[in-house]
């Protein structure tokens, strides 16, 4: 993993260098974007919940509202950027809400800019820390060149349900930044791609696997998150995960062996 230059900070979690040796991944969302360059040429990735296939080599993965699981057709190795939910949009400018639930080919979306980045990575394949300089100053680029893009109060609003654990009411945080319940969807719709109310639920199910790592009892949790009980909570869960939460955990550590 390596941190982002202090200018792009605000909307990059980290960059990665990583090598899949599973060929069945399991996917869970995790309300924001991520841009992944292949290092194999060949390669087929299906979706096997809707038999979908993808054979992009540099792609966006959009936020998500549900669990994949992908069968590779090799072991893969790639570098990626983490965007913050938001900082897809701030640079590379693109409406979130046309990229939800899919991975899109980086040339769709820039058809006519991205071959000359992409054919400079492709010279560097067998230097992941290369491609990734080559990758944030592109970026970088961006950065300036969308300028006037501004996302602060999709931050604000992403931060307060984040401190809220993911169970803070729409209605409340309209009512904290001045804003209507239209705007703040609209808002999210565009730069994050996804509904403030998904936002929170994801949320929520990632602050229910912490509470869950910890020991804490499900009933406990059920309360604590606002679920109406513990039925609604397993569901929730099977949704974004793929599994129940006994399963789920059973797996991680079947993966961790």
């Amino acid at each position: 993993m390596f941190l982002p230059h202090p200018l792009l900070s605000p909307y990059i979690e980290l960059y990665l260098y990583s090598q899949m040796d599973s060929l069945e991944m399991d996917l869970i969302p995790r309300g924001n974007n991520q841009l992944f360059f292949l290092l194999n040429e060949q390669h087929t990735a299906t979706d096997i919940s809707t038999n979908s296939s993808y054979k992009a080599r540099f792609f966006l993965s959009s936020p998500g509202t549900r669990h994949y699981r992908l069968i590779c057709s090799e072991k893969l190795s790639c570098v990626g950027i983490i965007f913050k939910p938001f900082g897809a949009y701030r640079l590379l400018g693109i409406p979130q809400n046309l990229l939800v639930d899919d991975f899109t080919d980086m040339e769709i979306i820039f058809p006519s800019s991205i071959k000359e980045l992409k054919h400079k990575m492709e010279d560097n394949i067998h230097h992941p820390e290369k491609i990734l300089q080559i990758l944030e100053d592109w970026l970088l680029k961006q950065l300036m060149n969308l300028s006037k893009i501004d996302v602060n109060s999709i931050s604000f609003a992403c931060q307060n349900i984040c401190n809220n654990k993911g169970i803070l009411p729409i209605s409340e945080l309209s009512k904290t930044m001045l804003l209507s319940k239209r705007t703040i969807e609209n808002n999210f719709l565009q730069q994050i791609g996804i509904s403030p109310k998904m936002y929170s639920r994801i949320t929520r199910f990632h602050n229910s696997i912490g509470a869950l790592q910890s020991k804490e009892d499900i009933q406990e949790i059920c309360f604590q998150m606002n679920f109406f009980d513990q039925s609604h909570f397993i569901k929730e869960f099977k949704h974004f995960s793929g599994y129940t939460p006994t399963k789920f955990f059973n797996r991680k550590r079947d993966l961790a062996d």
